[in-house]
């Protein structure tokens, strides 16, 4: 056992997930130990080892299975729709502030600052900036924000709205976060991703999305976000 009481094999069984999960990020298993070696505390590395390894197995590796016998075993947009949902889900755990919801959010402000809420304009106000501090688009947007400027170029470019592409890595966030909680929250499976490179055409409204992203490019920028998010320089 280890001074802060984990036990070394378990440790061990997690950096060997981590390092399967992130291999192609690293051009020598030492250099994988470096990195790891330079996390500031305990703390921190069990953060990185269940991250990288809930990766590895519900999204990288992982994938939704159909029993159904006029089915292929395995559909990609069904899987992807999975991989793409437990990918935020990841995202989303990333975070130095704990979650708070809006009633405790209103109640823990100082309340001159907060009431009285005079109309609809106040309100929404009030909601924007909770949603700043505490939302789920909040850390999606910072952690796509941290990836190197050339991998942002790349997921912006492969987003064409009317022929254009994304203007900032916000907007990736934004579109990619959209078609997951429409499928966390109203069931509807996307094809925008698909497992090999291609444009895929769609609507969003009357507005024509044109999409040249595939999942390898996704968990690619999702390998180097997780690593920036932990301090990797690249």
């Amino acid at each position: 056992m280890v001074s802060d009481g984990r036990y070394v094999d378990d440790e061990d069984r997690f950096k060997e997930d981590a390092y399967l999960a992130l291999t192609s990020r690293f051009t020598t298993r030492e250099a994988f130990e470096n990195f790891y070696s330079s996390l500031n505390n305990s703390a921190t590395k069990d953060e990185f080892l269940r991250a990288a390894s809930f990766y590895l197995f519900m999204v990288k590796n992982g994938d939704w299975h159909v029993s159904v016998e006029r089915s292929n075993p395995i559909v990609d947009y069904f899987t992807n729709s999975f991989k793409l949902a437990a990918l935020f889900s990841v995202i989303e755990s990333l975070s130095d502030r704990h979650y708070k919801d809006l009633f405790n959010w209103l109640n823990d402000e100082p309340q001159e600052s907060i009431f009285p809420i005079n109309d609809h304009v106040s309100l929404s106000a009030l909601n924007e900036k909770y949603k700043s501090e505490y939302g789920s688009i909040r850390r999606c947007k910072a952690f796509f924000e941290n990836l190197p400027q050339c991998t942002q170029k790349v997921l912006c470019d492969s987003i064409k709205i009317d022929g254009h592409p994304l203007k900032s890595i916000k907007k990736v966030a934004e579109f990619l976060y959209e078609i997951r909680s429409k499928f966390v929250h109203e069931a509807r499976l996307f094809s925008q991703i698909s497992d090999v490179a291609g444009t895929v055409l769609s609507m969003s409204g009357n507005r024509v999305v044109q999409t040249e992203l595939s999942i390898d490019v996704l968990f690619q920028a999702f390998e180097e976000g997780l690593l920036a998010y932990f301090g990797y320089k690249f």
